[in-house]
């Protein structure tokens, strides 16, 4: 498989248009101004149907779940309020 690579810090807004998930993938640049903080901006935008972005996500659970059960990341519950 051939491409390009493009980093990504991170998943931002996800819509559903027409049957079909768009996910801005974005990234952090430094401030423009010093003193101000980074700006996040999108990198990549992807589109796919609703069945395969619910694939998508069933997949990453069980890596994220592998990976803990292996040692290599951990997770921590959020905090409920009280």
């Amino acid at each position: 498989m051939s491409g390009a690579f493009t980093y990504v810090d991170g998943v931002g807004n996800v819509t559903v248009i027409n049957g079909m998930a768009h996910i801005d993938l974005i990234a952090i640049h430094p401030p423009a101004t010093e003193g101000q903080p980074p700006q996040l901006r999108t990198a990549q935008h992807l589109v796919m149907a609703l069945p395969q972005f619910v694939r998508l996500c069933v997949d990453m659970a069980a890596h994220l779940k592998r990976m803990e059960e292996k040692g290599l990341i951990s997770r921590k519950e959020p905090e409920k309020p009280a």
